[in-house]
């Protein structure tokens, strides 16, 4: 029978309904399930769990490992890598949600279509690898819940475990772990590399080694893959290297050499085998291995590591000068990797500040922390060390300053200005032959810290000169600026703390709980140091002169101040090889020549009570016996002589002390409410509830506010007028004094305190504070919003570029802050305006540093030393850049 072309359509339709009828997800038939399984999986399930996989395989690659330190596990990339698989995953989710949403067959409470739980599983992987872990945390417990009779349970718990590690929350991850360890059911047959593997990162997060290299031993034993046992033979050689059991280590590096899939892991497992070598059973075939590969054309960008590990078998042979030698070559072969330029100079650090060395020790951590990615494990560790040194030489440079000065005080009006003046001329000599070739700068810097001290023989006329330790005071770049009245003036404007009447830092010293003096800057950025020595070295010889010897202390009040300033420095010394150093025997030194030299001084009793610990921790009992009975019998009153005999007495004042701040809190709170009388009612009842103390002169301040709330004027007047008599060294009192003024000016009506603002005054615009000068020494700076860039690619951007089209002006740059927001990049220096405006011109117009940087969102200008300073106590870069625009620009 032949049919019409609308019967045929008729047809189809009634068999396209047939099918979906006989098809529906509510009918638990063959032909049902069979149509929603297969539908399910071919369809959507297997493209979906495709896409997954490829983009788990796209991650492992753009994964970047960090053979300078402990590789993880597992490769996972980081959140950027992420996101660009991000939409790959989501059509991957998009496709588990139609399996799960249109072919989900469930009857009696039971799936019947296997594809849905495989789907809800893998869409926690895609979740997973595009690091939304919370979302994937919430599919994994969904799966082990709902299929808890399923073997999928399992891989979900694994892969719930390793989300919760994702996102540090090792407890989370302990309990599943423990879970499925005791779980009979668990298909270790199957499952054990993987286990072992979640196991093990698990470990590594707690820093249990130990345990982390058993785990992943049996991962070993368990896995298929030769790439991923590889990786694991690599790990487990670190954790042996950390555990310093080397033979174990040399034999896991073996291994991974020879299975490694990349010659990166290679050549990096025999980097690592050679520093674990047995330096008992000889070194020349390792050392020989080494410096063959130095001569092979595909290391030339591993000459740095391959230095290195050579340096480490220096070290072990017990050949210092040697391993120094080598590690300053490799630093010089640094191209590419600056994390390891950054080792190459903690190693050098670790070696001098082993010896006590901690001037060396300090320079090579600074450099550390420059090239050292912030993210690298070690960094706030060495960051810290760096400080502690930092600080600790800054008060010896002090200490060897003030002692050549007070020498140099001692020499008659003539000695000082010969010398002043064969100091200057060989300045100026020095100064012609950097800019004569600019190669020789770091030479003749050398040559200039070498030179004669007064004290050693120059010529005949200066032989009986005074010694003077620490070497000439201005040929140390690092003390230069000290005491320099032109810069302290510049540079002497600290924040407002609560003693802001006091003009002179000296005059304000805060004490630690451990009792150090506190300095305003700990840490004064090197770039601003350079500033200043730049702004000096700029002076004429004249002008040099009369400023070095400005800084020769002359009259009783300036050599008092520098005995002061030379005091302060030996008791933060001290309590810095005590407290940061863990040097018992240099800061019981420092504390005794201090003790010595000024017997009676303001730091007495903490020198006496740390000299005590000091000796107690060094179990010389005689000593420690000797400070202990200073302070009982001379001093027995003192809180120090109280911490002798009462250990828990600094935990009692605390508790005093958090009462006392409570009740000051609330009457505080009281004359914010209104509520004046309470407060005068208050103030008396902590005058007898608490001993004078340092909240005395503010309760005194808030009952004097009160009072002028409610009672007349005079008597306002006379609490006000006490308060500036009785304690005339807070704050209270000047702000008291205040009121006080604006009293005698204005009328105060009863129950005004005068506190009334006082009429606007007419603006007038603030002259700017910047000087142009174009023959003057420039700097480049590049600063920017922290957390707006990333320093390490911009100083790496900044260091190609200079390497690239700048390589023969041996320009330097420094990192550091303006406050606390604001980051900035320092290359230095050009020797006037036109050479740094081609720079600049030349970094904005290139593709190499800010081609994918929005120029609007950060700050790119030149600047004198002059300005750096006034700058960085300014802080008002949008007011510089204006300054730049106008005077450079246009």
């Amino acid at each position: 029978m032949h049919l019409t072309r609308p019967s045929l359509l008729t047809l189809l339709g009634v068999v396209s309904l047939w099918m979906m009828t006989s098809c529906s997800r509510t009918k638990d038939t063959t032909l049902s399930r069979t149509y929603h399984w297969v539908t399910g999986r071919d369809n959507f399930f297997f493209n979906g769990r495709q896409q997954v996989k490829d983009g788990a395989v796209s991650l492992a690659g753009n994964h970047v490992d960090h053979y300078d330190r402990l590789l993880s596990i597992f490769r996972y990339a980081d959140e950027k890598s992420a996101k660009s698989i991000t939409p790959q995953m989501d059509e991957a989710i998009k496709r588990f949600s139609i399996v799960i949403q249109r072919h989900s067959m469930v009857f009696k409470g039971k799936e019947k279509n296997r594809w849905v739980k495989e789907s809800y599983l893998w869409m926690g992987n895609a979740q997973f690898y595009k690091h939304d872990y919370w979302a994937a945390i919430e599919t994994y417990q969904f799966v082990s819940s709902t299929y808890s009779g399923d073997a999928i349970r399992y891989d979900a718990l694994m892969m719930l475990a390793q989300s919760y590690l994702e996102l540090g929350k090792t407890l989370d991850a302990e309990f599943l772990l423990d879970y499925m360890r005791n779980d009979k059911s668990f298909p270790w047959k199957k499952r054990s590399a993987e286990f072992f593997a979640i196991s093990a990162n698990y470990n590594l997060q707690k820093n249990n080694y130990e345990k982390a290299a058993e785990d992943l031993s049996k991962a070993i034993s368990f896995a298929k893959s030769q790439k991923v046992k590889a990786r694991y033979h690599f790990i487990l050689g670190q954790l042996y290297q950390k555990m310093e059991k080397f033979q174990e280590a040399f034999n896991n590096y073996q291994l991974a050499m020879r299975k490694a899939p990349s010659y990166e892991m290679e050549f990096n497992a025999r980097i690592s085998r050679a520093q674990c070598y047995d330096i008992t059973t000889g070194s020349r075939e390792i050392k020989d291995q080494l410096e063959k590969m130095l001569h092979d054309d595909k290391n030339k960008d591993y000459l740095d590591q391959i230095y290195y590990s050579l340096a480490t078998i220096a070290f072990k042979e017990n050949n210092p000068n040697e391993a120094i030698d080598l590690l300053q070559l490799s630093v010089g072969a640094s191209t590419l990797n600056t994390n390891q330029k950054a080792l190459s100079y903690v190693a050098l650090a670790d070696y001098y500040y082993n010896k006590a060395d901690y001037r060396k020790a300090q320079a090579f951590y600074d450099s550390t922390i420059t090239f050292l990615s912030t993210d690298h494990p070690d960094f706030d560790r060495l960051s810290s060390r760096k400080m502690s040194l930092t600080r600790l030489v800054r008060n010896l440079n002090t200490i060897a300053t003030e002692d050549s000065l007070l020498a140099l005080s001692m020499l008659s009006v003539s000695e000082r200005e010969k010398l002043i003046q064969s100091l200057i001329e060989k300045e100026n000599e020095l100064i012609k032959q950097q800019m004569a070739s600019r190669d020789s700068m770091k030479q003749d810097e050398k040559e200039l810290e070498e030179l004669p001290m007064p004290g050693q023989p120059y010529n005949r006329s200066m032989q009986d000169a005074p010694q003077i330790a620490g070497g000439w005071y201005f040929y140390n770049p690092s003390t230069v600026d000290f005491g320099i009245k032109e810069f302290t003036r510049k540079w002497g404007n600290r924040k407002l703390e609560d003693n802001w009447r006091r003009s002179k830092r000296e005059e304000v010293l805060e004490l630690t709980d451990s009792g150090e003096a506190m300095e305003s800057d700990d840490q004064e950025d090197i770039a601003l140091q350079e500033a200043k020595r730049d702004s000096i070295m700029k002076l004429d010889s004249e002008q040099r002169a009369k400023l070095y010897l400005e800084n020769i202390p002359s009259t009783a009040e300036q050599i008092n101040q520098s005995n002061e300033r030379i005091l302060e420095a030996y008791y933060n010394a001290g309590l810095i090889y005590k407290e940061q150093l863990e040097n018992n025997k240099a800061a019981a030194e420092d504390l005794e020549i201090m003790m010595k030299r000024y017997p009676e001084n303001k730091f007495m009793l903490p020198a006496y009570y740390n000299l005590y610990r000091i000796y107690l921790a060094m179990n010389d009992t005689a000593k420690a016996g000797f400070y202990k009975d200073i302070l009982l019998t001379r001093y027995e009153d003192s809180e120090y002589a109280r911490l002798i005999t009462n250990p828990n007495y600094y935990q009692e004042k605390l508790k005093k002390t958090a009462v006392l701040q409570v009740y000051y809190e609330n009457t505080f709170r009281a004359y914010k409410n209104g509520q004046f009388q309470d407060v005068i009612n208050r103030k008396m009842n902590a005058d007898s509830l608490f001993p004078p103390n340092e909240l005395t002169p503010r309760f005194a301040f808030l009952e004097a506010l009160a009072i002028g709330k409610i009672k007349p004027q005079p008597e306002f007047e006379a609490s006000l007028k006490t308060i500036v008599a009785r304690y005339p060294n807070d704050s209270v009192s000047i702000r008291a004094q205040e009121i006080l003024d604006m009293m005698a000016k204005k009328p105060v009506s009863e129950g005004d305190s005068g506190l009334a603002a006082e009429p606007v005054k007419e603006q007038i615009p603030e002259p700017s504070p910047y000087f142009f000068g174009s023959d003057t020494v420039q700097y480049f700076v590049v600063a920017w919003p922290v957390g707006s860039l990333d320093l390490n690619d911009m100083k790496g951007r900044i260091s190609d570029f200079n390497s690239v089209y700048y390589s023969t002006d041996n320009l330097q740059f420094n990192d550091a802050f303006f406050g606390m927001e604001t980051q900035f990049i320092m290359v230095r220096s050009f020797p006037n305006r036109n050479k740094a405006l081609k720079y600049y011109k030349d970094t904005i117009e290139s593709d190499d540093i800010f081609n994918d940087i929005d120029l609007s969102t950060i700050f790119v200008f030149l600047i004198t030393p002059d300005n750096m300073i006034t700058l960085a106590q300014k802080r008002n870069l949008e007011q510089y850049q204006d300054f730049f625009n106008t005077h450079y620009t246009k």
